[in-house]
């Protein structure tokens, strides 16, 4: 079938709507269905039948080059291939990183071409981490054996005829997030991957275990139930671990062998699964694993654990999510907080901590203040219908008002830069599925194009310096970090860059403060505060888990941060940001 008429058949839409899906993310985006005005075009590989807008054919090209080495090395792991090629979508529709499965009506795939933030920021290339991710839930929930098959043949593809869907979100995301990373890396044993592509061992994921490990980890009856229980990517995180392992403890084969002996239930059977290929119960099994990871945990740890941690005291209770910290030049703070309850605020604090919440704004949104003061917004919204973009808006710091400067303009990060003849604006775009450097006017037009990488690389940041003379930018390609420095940065395009880091794990929210150039650098897997000192980076701050944004270090050299703590993040002050 032509994609135009899935279109018309609105089979995404309803799938969405239904709920009949998987998501790559913890933190579902707000799912916007392909836009069908736009030139939709199809191509076939062995396997997969591919559906993408014109404009994107190289991207197209790149996921048909995965697809089948993925299908290979996974349908051998999982000993299972679909009777029919899976349907897979490019989908430019949203500025948020995602992926989306469902067997239902057929095995479909939407992939979201976003540049990947937060816990997806990682050493992997994207659309092969997200294709892999959605298709281990594909091999998944597609299999089918005795009973159920046999139904499935005479009813077709009926809900309650695939019993993957009835297994707990844990033991269905675990189970893609396990397998997403580096086919080439070690799966026996995570802690010989702590820098490895994929978020199993990965710096955010050890993070979260280190402050979920302070309150105590999750019964399995808690993770069943799923609830309120932070984080939001509990199952994710759970799920790698357990699958990691049963690998590590009764052989690589027992995963696989753990999912096929589920394939044939008419009745979910959850607890008794794991007998036939661990001698446990589910329940004995679970709190076998907790016990492994506890002491995994103390002796990856041990060593982090013995020197003090340096990351200021709280201004504010903890929260669910604090997206963005800055700073304005009288010493108070902006955050934007959620706490998971009512609306996300943008809040302004003074050095005491007394909170004041001037205006709300949506989940995700962005801040950044200029040399002079200025405060520019980003955030996404609902934009021409089908897509979810992010746009730049002007804060009035004092009233708390929000001015638009753009609209469709897909700009997910601003700052002002000084120039001779007045003020602009520089923002990182998201243009026909890459990102770019742009400058804008006073009034939110987009006057040109800066810098545009080379293809295959994204920009992470971007800083400016308080003259506005260096702009600065984080550049990525695969596991390949680098800051780069434009000099002379007011001209027309931005040539000739000077390297001033290039490392292997993530780095990213770059500010030029009033003591110079930082940013959060993951050393050691650890993300902590770092800042130039000449040619060389030194360490600002000592997280036992991990920094997740900061506002620069002021000029009375204190720097508000925001600190992943168990059950949220906490907002901080660092009275002190000498360097260590």
């Amino acid at each position: 079938m032509r994609f135009a008429s899935l279109l018309r058949a609105g089979w995404l839409a309803a799938l969405l709507s239904l709920g009949l899906l998987t998501v790559l993310g913890a933190l579902p985006a707000r799912a916007q269905s392909p836009d069908p005005r736009a030139d939709w075009r199809s191509a076939e590989t062995a396997h997969f039948r591919l559906h993408y807008r014109a404009e994107h054919r190289a991207f197209a090209d790149a996921v048909a080059r995965i697809a089948e080495p993925v299908h290979q090395r996974l349908s051998a792991a999982l000993d299972w291939t679909p009777a029919r090629r899976t349907e897979v979508v490019l989908v430019s529709e949203s500025d948020l990183a995602n992926g989306l499965t469902s067997p239902l009506p057929f095995n479909a795939v939407a992939l979201y071409l976003a540049p990947p933030e937060g816990e997806l920021r990682d050493n992997s290339d994207w659309l092969e981490l997200v294709f892999t991710h959605e298709y281990v839930h594909v091999l998944h929930l597609d299999q089918v054996a005795g009973v159920p098959q046999a139904l499935r043949a005479v009813f077709g593809r009926i809900g309650w005829l695939f019993p993957n869907l009835f297994q707990p979100d844990w033991a269905v995301e675990g189970l893609a997030t396990y397998f997403e990373g580096d086919p080439a890396e070690a799966r026996a044993d995570v802690r010989d991957r702590p820098q490895g592509r994929g978020r199993l061992g990965g710096p955010a994921f050890e993070a979260l275990l280190r402050a979920e490990q302070a309150r105590g980890f999750p019964t399995l009856a808690e993770l069943n139930a799923q609830g309120r229980r932070l984080p939001l990517d509990k199952a994710y995180l759970y799920g790698a671990y357990f699958y990691e392992y049963v690998a590590r403890r009764y052989g690589p084969a027992a995963v696989p062998a753990l999912v096929a002996n589920y394939r044939d239930n008419i009745v979910p059977r959850l607890h008794s699964n794991p007998l036939p290929v661990t001698g446990l119960t589910m329940d004995a099994l679970w709190d076998a694993f907790l016990a492994d990871l506890n002491a995994g945990l103390n002796a990856r740890s041990a060593a982090l654990r013995a020197v003090p941690e340096r990351t200021g005291v709280a201004l504010q209770p903890r929260q669910f999510s604090i997206s963005s910290v800055a700073r304005l030049p009288d010493g108070r703070t902006l955050a934007v907080l959620d706490d998971g309850l009512g609306p996300t605020w943008l809040a302004r604090l003074d050095r005491s901590g007394q909170r004041r919440d001037l205006a709300r704004v949506q989940p995700g949104a962005r801040l950044r203040v200029g040399a002079d003061g200025s405060v520019l917004l980003t955030q996404p919204d609902v934009c021409d219908t089908y897509t979810y973009v992010y746009d730049l808006y002007r804060v009035d710091a004092v009233a708390g008002t929000l001015q638009r400067l753009s609209t469709c303009a897909r700009l997910l990060r601003a700052v002002s830069q000084p120039t001779a003849t007045g003020t602009r604006v520089l923002a990182l775009q998201h243009h026909q599925a890459r990102t770019r450097l742009v400058a804008l006017d006073g009034a939110g037009t987009v006057t040109g194009v800066l810098y545009e990488p080379p293809e295959g690389q994204e920009l992470v940041d971007l800083a400016v310096s308080p003259e506005g003379r260096q702009v600065s930018l984080i550049v990525r390609q695969r596991g390949d970090w680098r800051v780069l420095a434009f000099d002379g940065a007011t001209a027309a395009t931005l040539i000739a860059p000077r390297t001033l880091l290039t490392q292997s794990a993530p780095i990213h929210a770059l500010r030029h403060g009033a003591a110079g150039l930082e940013l959060i650098a993951t050393a050691n897997g650890v993300p902590d505060v770092w800042r130039q000192q000449g040619s060389d980076w030194q360490r600002v701050t000592r997280s036992h888990t991990a920094v997740l944004d900061h506002a620069g270090t002021a000029a009375d050299g204190t720097l508000a941060l925001s600190v992943l703590v168990a059950g949220g993040t906490e907002l901080r002050q660092l009275r002190d940001a000498s360097l260590l």
